[in-house]
């Protein structure tokens, strides 16, 4: 099931922001329920 984040904080902290979404990526990336799907191009369903 897909779900999202909305991931806020103080004004002027655009890169400690980045920094927390891409630490959850890496966390979600080793869940294989939470992990972004590959797709097989050469054959599409």
């Amino acid at each position: 099931m897909p779900f999202g984040f909305q991931i806020v904080g103080p004004r002027r902290s655009d890169a400690f922001l980045l920094r927390i979404a891409k630490a959850l990526e890496e966390v979600f990336a080793r869940d294989p329920e939470l992990a972004w799907p590959i797709h097989d191009i050469a054959h599409p369903a």
